[in-house]
């Protein structure tokens, strides 16, 4: 059980700031005081009442003994009031340690059950294990030590004492352990259907309208009403075993009491027991009981935090990566990627993106499997992904999100306003203003790689010290904790060494800055051409529910236009909204906007490829099976030719001859 406190003090310690460490302190000093003046206030009433039979007032003792019972309400209350607060900062630390580890690593909840499943752990595990402060853990050793203190003064008044706490002992902590057992599993289980119900609750309030137009909604109703009833039903063994637990010590503790009072009454008639040495023993009887207790609490809380911890560990546990890139060069490198099953998806792709890709095959052929991989999502089975020169699977998940632009079909939106959709709240400046901070830049993330290579040992003055620690905090996307790590530390000058400050710092100030501010010229040009000014005195609604398709579209694309840098860019699917006359207009801005710029476009549409791409891959088969220019892959009558047969059938090449040459040819 040693251990099991260990972890559990290091994991509150951890995520508590240095003023609530003191707050801790006085915890501990709340713990003696009580159980001190719990074991000293019977003493002085056996000898107050002593006293009175001898007819002598001890006024000295009386004072004493009121004092007593005014500090151990001042101390009972200030104790409470130190726990509600380190509550509420631990339960905000977790939560946001929680939320904060979803930018930095895959979240394997929102992966499995959605971010409905991963809100439970943010606002209800988070809670539970911040609830465990509301009990001084210290107070454990303190009434323990007070419950011994107390069965030796009590053997110098009576002998059976001791044995009728000892066996009742026994008997609670045998009640305890099973009850125990009965409340994890239970509760355990209560948990998992919980995030099972959550999303799909979730669910049916976001997709009533094609639940009410398409099936039985009482039937729907009652699928989920099962599922209630299901978690109900666990959450009821679990609190039904945790109250009889809980209760057991009142129970033993009562029969005890009533056999305590009966042999106390026989061992008074035969002047073997005092009375006043009767009452004070009545009072240590709450005392020598505190213990259990204190013991079940703890050990009952032990239980809950391994078992919550064990679901979060995941997202807290989180060791930074941290290589920094020198260049915007991406190499796919002999790439493979298969699931568990074996069921391989792409093999042996090997690709540069030297130029505007376009990446064309047949749905399922792993045209998403190759995004995922190079934003680093996804881990090739074999091969490797570099980013200037660098592993993507080693560079921090911010580094990775600001230096590969994406435009998606599937664009997110919040509930906010067309300058916040497109900025998401980056300040505006000038062109002029936005160009001289990027050269200050470039300067301060060079000076912060230094002072961190140089093992933080550059003269400087505090304000300095305090912005290169910002810096590097915001370059690698760490919190404090990770940063005063040693290890971490260590980590990040090891991947420093034999690199280029200069142009890491070259390469990343661009990419630093765009998500800091934004061009206010560039962004009306941008709002002008794609004609959505309209939209500026507008909120658009959760997740965009009151603007259109279209409009959610273009948004995304002024989001995509809106950086000022030259990081290469994945195109996924664009225009897929738009009608034809809007989409030709919006292909020939983003045309316009990327033609010195390097990528991928993945699209089924052969017009969007053929307009964007200096050159296209096709996949085929999970392997790259041609590569050419339009005219190039037209001519050789493979896939490409085909699908551009299909849905452009007004072409002048026509259907290409089944032997037509270079039908085979794999680039």
């Amino acid at each position: 059980m040693a251990s099991r406190v260990g972890r559990l003090i290091k994991f509150i310690k951890d995520r508590t700031e240095k003023n609530e460490h003191l707050h801790l302190t006085l915890t501990a000093l709340f713990a003696v005081i009580l159980n001190l003046l719990a074991v000293i206030i019977p003493v002085l009433q056996k000898k107050i009442i002593d006293s009175m039979s001898i007819k002598v007032f001890d006024q000295y003792t009386v004072i004493f003994f009121l004092v007593a019972g005014i500090a151990i309400s001042i101390t009972t209350i200030l104790e409470a009031l130190v726990l509600n607060s380190l509550f509420i900062k631990f339960k905000n630390s977790i939560q946001m340690e929680l939320l904060e580890s979803v930018t930095r690593k895959d979240n394997k909840i929102i992966k499995a059950r959605g971010p409905g499943a991963f809100m439970v752990s943010i606002f209800g595990d988070s809670e539970q294990i911040a609830m465990l402060l509301n009990t001084n853990y210290f107070s454990v050793l303190a009434v323990c030590l007070a419950g011994i203190v107390t069965l030796v003064i009590s053997t110098m008044w009576t002998w059976f004492f001791s044995y009728i706490v000892i066996i009742s002992y026994i008997i609670i902590f045998i009640i305890i352990r099973i009850s125990n057992k009965i409340y994890l599993k239970s509760y355990d289980e209560a948990r998992n259907v919980v995030y099972e119900l959550n999303p799909q609750v979730l669910e049916f309030i976001e997709n009533r309208k094609s639940i009410v137009g398409y099936v039985n909604v009482k039937m729907y109703e009652a699928k989920l009403k099962t599922l209630f009833d299901k978690r109900d039903e666990k959450f009821k063994s679990a609190f039904a075993a945790n109250a009889i637990g809980r209760t057991s010590i009142t129970a033993v503790k009562d029969f005890a009491l009533t056999v305590f009072f009966v042999l106390s009454m026989i061992q008074i008639i035969d002047h073997q027991l005092e009375l006043s040495s009767f009452i004070a023993l009545l009072s240590y009887f709450n005392v020598v009981f505190v213990p259990v207790s204190a013991l079940h609490e703890l050990y009952g809380g032990l239980n809950r935090f391994d078992l919550l911890f064990n679901r979060i560990k995941d997202n807290i546990d989180i060791v930074p990566v941290s290589s920094l890139p020198e260049d915007n060069r991406i190499r796919v490198q002999n790439c493979s990627f298969s699931y568990e099953d074996g069921n391989s998806i792409v093999s042996n792709i090997d690709l540069e993106l030297d130029e505007k890709i376009g990446l064309v095959g047949l749905t399922g052929e792993g045209k998403t499997t190759m995004l995922k991989m190079l934003t680093g999502e996804l881990l090739p089975s074999d091969g490797i992904v570099l980013f200037g020169g660098t592993s993507v699977n080693t560079m921090p998940k911010s580094i990775i999100n600001s230096s590969i632009r994406l435009y998606t079909q599937d664009p997110e939106i919040f509930d906010e306003s067309l300058e916040f959709n497109i900025t998401l709240g980056k300040r505006a400046v000038s062109r002029s203003e936005y160009f001289h901070q990027l050269d200050e830049l470039m300067i301060d993330i060079n000076n912060s790689l230094s002072w961190l290579l140089d093992g933080k040992k550059q003269k400087g003055n505090i304000k300095d010290t305090q912005k290169y620690m910002g810096m590097i905090l915001n370059l690698y996307c760490l919190n404090e904790k990770q940063y005063s790590n040693s290890q971490i530390n260590n980590q990040l000058i090891r991947d420093l060494e034999g690199k280029n400050i200069e142009n890491i710092s070259r390469n990343l100030a661009p990419k630093y800055l765009s998500r800091i501010c934004y061009i206010k010229e560039k962004y009306d040009q941008i709002v002008t051409e794609l004609k959505i000014e309209y939209l500026s005195d507008r909120r658009f609604g959760q997740r965009g529910k009151d603007i259109s398709g279209g409009e959610k579209n273009k948004v995304a694309l002024a989001r995509f236009l809106l950086p000022e840098s030259d990081e290469p860019f994945v195109i996924d699917e664009p225009f897929s909204n738009l009608d034809l006359f809007s989409e030709q207009e919006n292909l020939d801005i983003l045309k316009a906007h990327i033609t010195h710029k390097k990528g991928i476009i993945i699209s089924h549409k052969i017009n969007v490829i053929q307009t964007l791409s200096d050159s296209i891959v096709v996949l085929e088969n999970g392997r790259v099976s041609e590569r050419g220019t339009h005219n190039e892959l037209i001519l050789r009558g493979g896939l490409y030719c085909k699908l551009y047969n299909k849905y452009l059938g007004n072409i002048h090449f026509g259907s290409v001859p089944e032997n037509s040459e270079g039908t085979s040819s794999k680039q």
